[in-house]
C-alpha cells in the first residue's frame, strides 16, 4: 500500500502467511494423533488380507488331488523252497540231470559239454514229424512208401549192424507205424524214411530239426542226421530235458514211448529197450546206446503226493560197461527213486514288499493262507505278485492282489492283503505338501 513503510509491508505479508496455514490446517489435519488413528486401520486391512489369501492357499491344497500310494516288491521273483537239497546217487562216468516240469532243472551232475546222443536223436524226429504232420490217438495216419532210397539206408544199415526195423521194396508204412518204429523198435533205416517223407531230404529235414532245437531253448544242441547214427549229433541232459518235455505234452507221442512192445509189418512184434516201463512210476521216453557215445537214456516217471501229481523229467548220458542200455536205466531208476523220496508239501514264505505312500505311512504285505507248493527241498520256484489299484486309506487284512508260485503241475495262488491299516495322509501333510 502507498504510504506503507518497509516495517508495515513486512507484518502485513506475514499476517497474510498465518492466515492462509491456518486455512490449510482447517483441511488437513496435521497433528500427530490423526496419524495415530488411520494406522490401526491400515494394519486391520493389512492382516485381514493375509488371512484371506491363507485360507484361499489352504484350500487349493486340500483339494488338490493326494497321490496314490505305490507297491514296492521286496525279493526277485525267485526263491528256493525251504530245506537243504538232497543229495543224488548221480552215475560215476557221463552226466545226468532231474527236473520238475515248470520250475525245471532242479539237479545236475557232470560235464556241461554237449555229448552224442545216439538214438534220443530220434525224440527230436518224432517230435518233429508229428508238429508237421499231427496225428490224434486212433487214426493210423497217411501211408509212408518204402522208396529206393530208404530200402539202400536199410541194406547198408543192416551191412554195418545198425539197429533197423525190417522193409521191403513196395511195402508201405502209416505215419502211426512208422513213428512206432524209431519210438520203440528204435529203427534207423525208419527214421531216414520219415525226413525224406516230411521234408522231402534228410538234410532239409534235418534244418527243420535244428530250427526247432533253437526255438525250443536248445543251446547246447546240434543234429546232423534223423537216427543218431551220426556221433556229431549232440545234446546235454538238460537240452534233452526241454525236448521231452515238449514231446511229452503230445498225448499220441505220450501213449507211443509207453508201449513195452508193438507189432509193424515184416518185423512182427518188437521190444521196447526202457524195460522201467510201469515200474517206479516210469512212463517212457526213449533209451540210446551206440559203442561210442556209450548208453543214454532220457525219460519221464510220475507219482501222487497228497493229490498232486509230480512228475520227474531226467536224462543220463554217456554211460560206459558191457551193457550201456541197461546201466543207463537203472542209473535213472535210482535217480527218480531219491527224488521221489525227498518230495514233499512245503511252505512258500515268500517276502512279498510293501505299500508306500507319499505322506511316509508304510505297511507290509503278506499272503494269506501261507502257499504251499508239492517240490524239492532247496528246489527254486518261481513266484510273481501281481498287485491292484491302491487307494489312500486301507483297512488291515485288505487283498490287495495276488501271489502265484509256479509249481511243478500248474499255479498256485494265494491272495496278498496288508499286514495292517494304512492310515491317510494327516492334516498338517495336505496342508504343506510341494508334490
Amino acid at each position: 500500500m502507498a504510504g506503507e513503510g518497509p516495517d508495515q509491508r513486512g507484518r502485513h505479508a506475514r499476517r497474510t502467511e498465518r492466515e492462509t496455514l491456518r486455512s490449510l490446517g482447517r483441511v488437513i489435519p496435521f497433528s500427530d494423533e490423526a496419524g495415530r488413528s488411520r494406522l490401526p486401520r491400515l494394519l486391520r486391512g493389512f492382516a485381514l488380507g493375509m488371512v484371506v489369501v491363507v485360507v484361499v492357499l489352504a484350500g487349493i491344497q486340500w483339494f488338490r488331488p493326494l497321490p496314490n500310494p505305490r507297491f514296492e516288491a521286496a525279493a526277485s521273483g525267485s526263491l528256493r523252497l525251504p530245506g537243504s537239497a538232497p543229495s543224488f546217487p548221480w552215475p560215476t562216468t557221463g552226466s545226468a540231470a532231474l527236473a520238475i516240469p515248470g520250475p525245471g532243472v532242479i539237479a545236475a551232475h557232470g560235464t556241461d559239454t554237449p555229448l552224442p546222443i545216439s538214438g534220443l536223436v530220434k525224440v527230436m524226429t518224432a517230435y518233429q514229424v508229428l508238429k508237421d504232420h499231427p496225428l490224434p490217438i486212433g487214426p493210423t495216419g497217411p501211408t509212408i512208401p518204402v522208396t529206393s532210397a530208404v530200402l539202400a539206408e536199410y541194406q547198408n544199415e543192416v551191412a554195418t549192424n545198425q539197429a533197423v526195423v525190417p522193409i521191403a521194396a513196395g511195402e508201405s508204412l502209416t505215419e502211426e507205424q512208422a513213428l512206432e518204429g524209431i519210438l520203440v523198435a528204435s529203427g534207423n533205416d525208419i527214421a531216414v524214411m520219415l525226413a525224406d517223407w516230411d521234408a522231402g531230404s534228410v538234410q532239409a529235414f534235418v534244418t527243420k530239426m535244428n530250427t526247432t532245437a533253437t526255438t525250443l531253448g536248445m543251446d547246447a544242441t546240434h543234429f546232423v542226421d534223423p537216427s543218431g547214427v551220426d556221433l556229431g549229433s549232440v545234446s546235454t541232459p538238460a537240452d534233452l530235458i526241454r525236448l521231452a518235455e515238449a514231446a511229452m505234452a503230445i498225448p499220441v507221442f505220450r501213449a507211443m514211448v509207453a508201449l513195452p512192445q508193438t507189432t509193424l509189418p515184416l518185423a512182427g512184434v518188437v521190444y521196447n529197450l526202457d524195460f522201467a516201463l510201469g515200474r517206479g512210476g516210469f512212463v517212457g521216453i526213449k533209451t540210446g546206446a551206440d559203442p561210442v557215445a556209450g548208453g543214454s537214456f532220457l525219460f519221464e516217471a510220475r507219482t501222487t503226493l497228497d493229490g498232486t501229481k509230480v512228475r520227474i523229467l531226467g536224462a543220463v548220458l554217456d554211460q560206459r560197461t558191457a551193457s550201456p542200455t541197461a546201466a543207463a536205466v537203472y542209473d535213472a531208476y535210482a535217480l527218480v527213486q531219491a527224488a521221489f523220496k525227498d518230495i514233499a508239501k512245503l511252505p512258500v514264505d515268500h517276502a512279498i514288499g510293501r505299500v508306500v505312500a507319499p505322506w511316509g505311512e508304510s505297511v507290509p504285505l503278506r499272503a494269506s493262507p501261507t502257499p504251499e507248493l508239492v517240490g524239492m527241498p532247496g528246489e527254486a520256484v518261481r513266484v510273481e505278485v501281481h498287485v491292484g489299484k491302491l487307494f489312500k486309506t486301507i483297512p488291515a487284512g485288505t487283498a490287495v492282489g495276488e501271489l502265484t508260485v509256479l509249481g511243478p503241475e500248474g499255479k498256485v495262488r494265494v491272495t496278498v492283503q496288508t499286514s495292517r491299516a494304512l492310515n491317510g495322509p494327516s492334516v498338517l501333510w495336505r496342508l504343506t505338501r510341494l508334490s
